[in-house]
């Protein structure tokens, strides 16, 4: 039997395919999948559209979603067809709404089973955490149908399995019928956790837990032995989202290092406050280089240090920036809330009570603009006093509502908003907040906002407000990486002070002294089982950790096609390289123009070296990762013509030509040049005693002389 996804032949007792895992015997329901996609929301319509004529084979960071609706058979018996028909289409449609949201793909249903792919064919760094989001959702979805069906039916259930990992990515089928879908053993135990998972349940694998841990409460469970799997998977069920959530993704933390300056900025900005002087203070800086860290230390000073004030925190997620008002109501949530309680009800009647308090004798004019804004049920008399407001009218008065509360709560208390990644607030709560920024002229009250170096369109005009209106109340504090020094210390912090030099030495070459990139791969290293067993790790064994991936293709995804071609090739070629060597090997000029978004973005950086022009990765992780999401067969044709193209018009322009010819040739699988180059390099290395680099290329030399097949 031919399998649909991978055009392996597999024996006819085969119910699963050999190669790839996918279901041979269980009818794909393609109608479903098209009835669902019209809940696709126009959003994800046109990122999808964006990166349609880019989508190719290649490996990605996936996480996999199996869920399955039990309880249809029992319907049936009471059902007429039509009926069922119905319901079953009424549970997929909302299933689908559920994985949209979080701009997840469907892809495929399996009788009542959904498939469902997050980080392919757009990444996200928080895929996992959007993954497992979805299936809350999906849950209470299915509670929501099933509190409109009649008592005497049998209730829906619904259990899921989630893995993340490493899958090829791609369009697959014949010319005439290209579908995109995801391949590897990523899915396969995707698919077993969900067989294993009991009704109601969520079930997901290791690396799932490890990359969610963080934002929801986990139960562990024993080993299960999956099919198909020599080894014990160690799965943990989903209990809930978590009332709070730590600063960081990573199962090993450290004291703050490095970043001493700039606590002391904010802690002097409270002190300031306290004395009567606002102040915006604005932490910027690159993707894991420890904003949301510096902010939770300045939080947890603050709960010590000053209980008299109005800690006010928020944060901004990438998958509620089209929920109006979503940040900043979230964050006034969680101040009157203060801790979770059992029910929504309970949630709004603290809310009300605690407004009431505040308002005291403005009540009667504000509290009906307020409980809207909160979602509280209104009185008649309130009703009546917002009904004839047109939507512009009444946001105008919610805004002043919300100034009047906190005017009121700056009498008693000096308030703080401490808003991390506002890049990704949605554009009611931008609004929000730019009408409240005048506060800070005639109230006790200071905003401390961090946002990401990036694409900043969605808060390109508060930023502008801001320095145009409030320049003597605006403090920068710009984060950058690590020095080698603390890099060298927050390391040792994390692996123990006996770790070997130079995989140190590596760590930080690797990370340039991102804070997250060190802790992360520092994870990966310790959770290594030649790691664990006391064995040396070589450069080779140790991986970029899909955290890290994650977060370095969702800046790739949002290239053009001609980029993204540009990117694949300049990773290839090596860590930097001379622009006549790009050109060379890029002859369409419509295409190398495109270079410019590459440096734009902040991907590659342009030097001028021996007045020739160089490109080089502004950070080797991103060279690394685009490298690694090429097929091994397409990596093996580009090293042979780059090799073959260097040795011809380069090999008099390039510093250490022999060791750039032993590399491409090596991985091009020319045994005879690798062989030879690689002897040419090491004895170059060792004639300048960087003996290092000369054991390196030797040892290469030898691996390539006793293996046939490099």
């Amino acid at each position: 039997m031919r399998c649909p996804r991978c055009g392996v032949d597999n024996p006819a007792k085969n119910k699963f395919c050999g190669e790839c895992g996918f279901p041979l015997k269980q009818p794909i329901d393609k109608g479903r999948v098209e009835m669902v996609k019209q809940e696709i929301p126009e959003s994800l319509v046109k990122k999808i559209l964006y990166v349609r004529d880019t989508i190719e084979k290649e490996h990605r960071d996936v996480s996999v979603v199996f869920a399955d609706i039990s309880g249809f058979t029992s319907i049936s018996e009471s059902l007429d067809p039509e009926e069922l028909t119905e319901l079953m289409n009424k549970c997929f449609r909302k299933l689908g709404r559920m994985v949209y949201r979080y701009e997840g793909i469907i892809d495929k249903f399996i009788g009542d089973c959904v498939m469902a792919i997050f980080g392919a064919p757009i990444a996200h760094e928080d895929d996992p955490e959007r993954a497992v989001l979805a299936c809350l959702d999906m849950q209470n979805a299915i509670e929501e149908i099933n509190a409109g069906l009649d008592k005497s039916l049998k209730r829906l259930q619904i259990h899921s399995g989630i893995n993340t990992g490493k899958v090829i990515a791609g369009k697959v089928g014949s010319d005439l019928q290209m579908e995109y879908t995801v391949m590897g053993d990523t899915v396969n135990v995707a698919q077993r956790l969900k067989d294993q998972a009991p009704p109601g349940s969520i079930l997901v694998g290791p690396e799932t837990y490890r990359r969610t841990k963080h934002a929801f409460d986990f139960m562990p469970l024993e080993p299960m032995r999956l099919k198909g799997k020599a080894a014990m998977v160690k799965p943990f069920e989903v209990i809930g989202k978590k009332w709070g959530s730590e600063f960081g993704l990573s199962i090993v933390h450290s004291d703050l290092i490095g970043r001493n300056q700039e606590l002391s900025l904010l802690k002097q900005g409270y002190d300031d406050l306290i004395k009567g002087r606002s102040s915006i203070l604005i932490i910027k800086g690159e993707i894991g280089v420890g904003k949301s860290r510096l902010l939770y230390e300045f939080r947890k000073y603050l709960t010590i240090y000053a209980p008299e004030g109005a800690i006010i925190y928020g944060r901004g997620f990438s998958y509620e920036s089209a929920i109006p008002f979503k940040s900043i109501l979230d964050s006034l949530h969680r101040f009157l809330i203060e801790e979770n309680v059992s029910s929504r009800e309970e949630d709004k009647k603290i809310i009300k009570e605690k407004l009431v308090a505040l308002m005291e004798e403005e009540g009667v004019e504000v509290l009906p603009y307020l409980y809207k804004f909160f979602n509280i049920e209104l009185t008649e008399a309130q009703k009546e006093k917002v009904r004839h407001l047109d939507s512009h009218s009444l946001q105008l008065q919610i805004f002043l509502a919300i100034a009047t509360l906190l005017e009121k709560l700056s009498d008693k208390k000096p308030i703080i908003f401490i808003f991390d990644d506002i890049q990704w607030f949605d554009s009611a709560s931008i609004e929000l907040l730019n009408f409240l920024l005048p506060l800070i002229k005639k109230r006790r009250i200071s905003f401390c906002l961090s946002y990401r170096l990036g694409d900043l369109s969605a808060i390109t005009n508060l930023l502008k407000n801001i320095k145009d209106e409030y320049p003597d109340y605006t403090k920068e504090i710009p984060l950058k990486n690590l020095s080698p020094e603390d890099s060298m210390l927050l390391i040792e912090n994390l692996m123990g002070k006996d770790v070997d030099e130079g995989l140190k030495r590596y760590i930080i070459e690797k990370s340039q002294g991102n804070p997250f990139f060190i802790e992360e791969i520092a994870r990966n290293i310790l959770e290594s089982e030649a790691y664990k067993k006391g064995k040396g790790l070589t450069r080779k064994q140790i991986e970029i950790p899909g955290s890290i991936e994650a977060a370095v293709s969702s800046r790739i995804d949002g290239l053009n096609k001609e980029a993204k071609y540009l990117l694949k090739i300049a990773s290839i070629i090596g860590r930097n390289f001379p622009e006549t060597l790009l050109e060379e090997l890029i002859k369409d000029r419509d295409i190398y123009q495109n270079i410019n978004e590459l440096e734009q973005t902040e991907i590659l950086v342009r030097i001028n070296k021996d007045n020739e022009t160089y490109y080089a990765f502004r950070h080797p992780i991103f060279q690394e990762v685009t490298y690694h999401s090429i097929l091994k067969s397409e990596r093996v044709i580009y090293h042979k013509v780059i090799a073959e193209t260097i040795e011809q018009k380069f090999t008099d322009r390039l510093e250490g030509i022999s060791s750039i010819l032993a590399h491409h040739y090596y991985y091009a699988g020319n045994t005879d040049k690798a062989l030879s180059y690689s002897i040419k390099a090491g004895d170059e290395a060792s004639a300048l005693y960087a003996n290092d680099e000369a054991l390196l290329y030797y040892n290469q030399a030898l691996e390539v002389a006793t293996t046939e097949d490099v």
